[in-house]
């Protein structure tokens, strides 16, 4: 697969290797040829965190490449990588191995708790895949919803 490494067109475009390992969406610079080399990894995302985006094969491309995606993550500095596989079949294969994968790993986590802010007070969201959905004021440990 290839990465554009900018929003200009005219930029070129470098290859990239793209591994989903258990919950973790690695992105490498060139491929890991050994256990070892699979921890020097240039980005490494939770599959969870991030998300992927097709580009039509129209206007909104970046240039004449198709078969192209975003991966979007959820980083502060809203970080996405602008990638490209060489048939439909491959990118098709990508989205579902993806989905699998975040499947899985959300299946196995459970629960999740995000730390947030409800009327000015500490709290704590939890999203369980039993229980649902709960806020709870973290100094009192009352729930509020």
């Amino acid at each position: 697969m290839s990465e554009g490494l900018s929003e200009d067109p005219k930029q070129k475009w470098e290859p990239r290797f793209l591994i989903l390992k258990g919950g973790d969406v690695c992105l490498f610079e060139s491929p890991p040829l050994s256990s070892e080399d699979l921890n020097k990894c240039l980005y490494l995302y939770k599959s969870y965190d991030v998300a992927i985006k097709e580009v039509p094969n129209d206007s909104r491309r970046l240039d004449k490449r198709e078969n192209c995606f975003y991966l979007e993550t959820c980083m502060a500095d809203g970080t996405r990588h602008y990638l490209s596989f060489e048939t439909p079949q491959m990118l098709e294969a990508f989205e579902a191995a993806y989905h699998k994968s975040v499947y899985a790993t959300v299946i196995a986590m459970q629960t999740r708790t995000f730390a947030c802010s409800y009327e000015g007070r500490p709290s704590g969201l939890v999203l369980d895949i039993k229980q649902g959905i709960s806020l709870y004021d973290i100094p009192t440990k009352v729930g509020l919803l």
